[in-house]
């Protein structure tokens, strides 16, 4: 598990900073009994320079809707401080059900973790480039 991860139940929930972005790497299932403790643990650190938050989901065997609720908070959160949610979610089963919801159409998906952690955001060049 690597440094600042901590273990909650079925879940790991880890936060770092990763060129000025927050990085929350999630691990295990995902489900209703855990969606109060990673709700706070889904927010910007204080020293972060980029408005966006970076969720790495690629460990992740299980998501219900409920953590859903808690990926549309932050996205709104991170929205109005300019910036957007990215979700590294190579193919996995986390991306089926965000596609199933309609949500790869609202939350910028990556396949890599560089590549979601880029200071510009492929899909929302302009809202960071102005903040």
């Amino acid at each position: 598990m690597p440094e600042g991860t901590t273990r909650q139940g079925r879940t790991a929930v880890g936060r770092r900073l990763v060129g000025g972005a927050t990085v929350v790497t999630l691990a295990g299932e995902l489900d209703i009994a855990e969606f109060l403790p990673l709700r706070r643990r889904l927010t910007r650190m204080p020293g972060a320079t980029l408005p966006s938050v970076v969720v790495d989901l690629t460990q992740v065997q299980f998501i219900d809707c409920r953590v859903l609720d808690s990926f549309a908070s932050l996205h709104r959160s991170v929205q109005r401080q300019s910036g957007c949610l990215r979700l590294v979610a190579p193919q996995s089963e986390p991306l089926r059900l965000l596609q199933l919801c309609g949500l790869d159409q609202v939350f910028c998906l990556y396949d890599t973790l560089q590549a979601a952690v880029e200071p510009v955001c492929a899909r929302h060049p302009s809202i960071e480039a102005t903040s």
